[in-house]
């Protein structure tokens, strides 16, 4: 039997993850002197109220051997394993999983980047489970992992660019530029890191915006996609987002989630985004 591993920055349904049986690592977060796991030792509601009181929250990968601990449960129950993890663009965990294998030295590992995050990530992951549930041998899963990477596409949006600039992914003194402008960039996963789409002002022109590139994104699709909605902190603004989307378009499948806290901490409260999996014809 095949088991997946993933990280805690994978964002889908928590019920999906538990009836699929994905085993799920914890990225960590340090606050002051005290590590958190993510998504364990703290709930997403306190979570955001330390984001907005506490000026220096960082983020770390998984320690290896928190790979070895589970691979090695795994392996030793006679299954094998493919481990698909946050892009290693954003995030050393990809790095981590790969040195764990090779440390255990087995061939019935296979570490995959998804190339994209949250519940673009979620996608890749759905789209792998899904085969499996197939019959399709995991050789040829394999094979097309490029392919399946490449059938998922994330747009967002964040409040404030405050907590990008923090984490060192925009210098400070533009990132109070665009903050000042009220410049709300409407971005999405390229070649594995997030890149501006548009450029927008304020923060309703910025949802309005996504939700036209989102359904603009899906026209053509003949109803053969799946949305996946997820926020940080802005569950009103999500819900509107997704009832009017909705109203328009009838995916196979979608779900709504909250951003983990690992992502959470450089994305800051009122991040929006939409992740489309375009499904095979």
């Amino acid at each position: 039997m095949i088991k997946i591993v993933v990280d805690s920055s994978c964002d889908l349904p928590d019920e999906y993850i538990k009836e699929k049986d994905i085993k799920v690592i914890p990225l960590y977060f340090k606050i002051k002197d005290r590590f958190y796991k993510d998504g364990i030792d703290i709930k997403s509601e306190e979570f955001v109220e330390l984001l907005k009181k506490e000026k220096n929250i960082t983020t770390s990968q998984p320690p290896i051997q928190d790979f070895i601990n589970t691979y090695k449960d795994i392996i030793e129950k006679g299954d094998e394993i493919i481990s698909i993890h946050i892009t290693s663009k954003s995030s050393g965990t990809f790095n981590s999983a790969k040195i764990a294998k090779e440390e255990i030295n087995t061939d019935k590992i296979d570490v995959l980047d998804s190339e994209n995050i949250s519940v673009g990530y979620g996608f890749v992951v759905k789209n792998i489970i899904d085969l499996i549930e197939n019959g399709i041998p995991k050789k040829e899963i394999l094979s097309k992992f490029n392919k399946i990477v490449s059938k998922v596409q994330l747009f967002f949006t964040l409040n404030t660019l405050e907590y990008v600039y923090k984490g060192g992914r925009v210098n400070d003194v533009k990132g109070l530029v665009l903050n000042i402008l009220d410049i709300k960039p409407i971005l999405h996963m390229k070649e594995a890191i997030p890149k501006i789409y548009k450029i927008v002002r304020g923060r309703n022109n910025s949802i309005k915006e996504l939700n036209r590139i989102v359904t603009e994104n899906i026209k053509d699709t003949k109803g053969k996609f799946e949305l996946a909605f997820v926020h940080l902190d802005a569950k009103k603004e999500l819900e509107e987002l997704k009832n009017s989307i909705l109203s328009k378009v009838n995916p196979k499948y979608h779900f709504t989630k909250i951003v983990g806290s690992a992502l959470g901490v450089h994305s800051g409260p009122g991040a929006l985004g939409v992740s489309i999996n375009y499904l095979e014809e």
